[in-house]
């Protein structure tokens, strides 16, 4: 299966070893990570973002170079990156949460390394980039409800218990949209 899905990130720390591991062993504890193979490959897994499915996590720290890669399992044998419209509900907590990895490692640059810079510019990027992805993806699902509550009532005016579950389902949604939001 191809790599080519996944969520890659390069971070150039340029701190030892026995700083970082740390952090990511954390990381990966506190989100019940445990170790698994994938295609082969050794990496972690956790089903823990409270949506369906398999997340994957995997990373080295060469040099000064920390290389992190992550995903979601898309079928049987499938890879899904985290970034992209589709899933973008099981994406978007998995995609925060290596952004606050990041952040956190970021922290431990001395304020006058040339890395500091860099690696804050790529993470806002990113968390725009993640901002826009979650507002088209609520903008479709609200749109696809307000469809269908416009099919309702023309076709079936008379059926208010059908309007009710309609408005309570949107209710769902828009409460789904809050809390993943913050």
């Amino acid at each position: 299966m191809a790599k080519n899905e996944r969520y890659i990130k390069d971070l150039i720390l340029g701190l030892p070893a026995e700083t970082v591991e740390p952090i990511i062993r954390k990381f990966l504890e506190d989100n019940q990570f445990y170790p698994s193979e994938w295609h082969g490959d050794v990496c972690w897994m956790t089903d823990l973002f409270n949506v369906k499915g398999y997340h994957f996590f995997t990373y080295s720290y060469e040099g000064t170079t920390l290389h992190l890669e992550a995903w979601l399992r898309n079928g049987k044998e499938g890879e899904m990156g985290l970034t992209g419209f589709a899933a973008a509900t099981s994406k978007a907590p998995y995609l925060q949460k290596i952004n606050q990895l990041s952040q956190q490692l970021i922290q431990l640059l001395p304020a006058d390394s040339p890395y500091r810079d860099q690696a804050r510019t790529e993470n806002k990027t990113e968390e725009k980039l993640l901002g826009k992805t979650r507002f088209i993806a609520y903008t479709a699902l609200i749109g696809i409800m307000c469809f269908f509550v416009l099919y309702y009532i023309t076709i079936r005016p008379n059926h208010i218990i059908e309007y009710l579950a309609i408005s309570i389902a949107m209710l769902g949604l828009f409460s789904m949209f809050s809390k993943l939001r913050k």
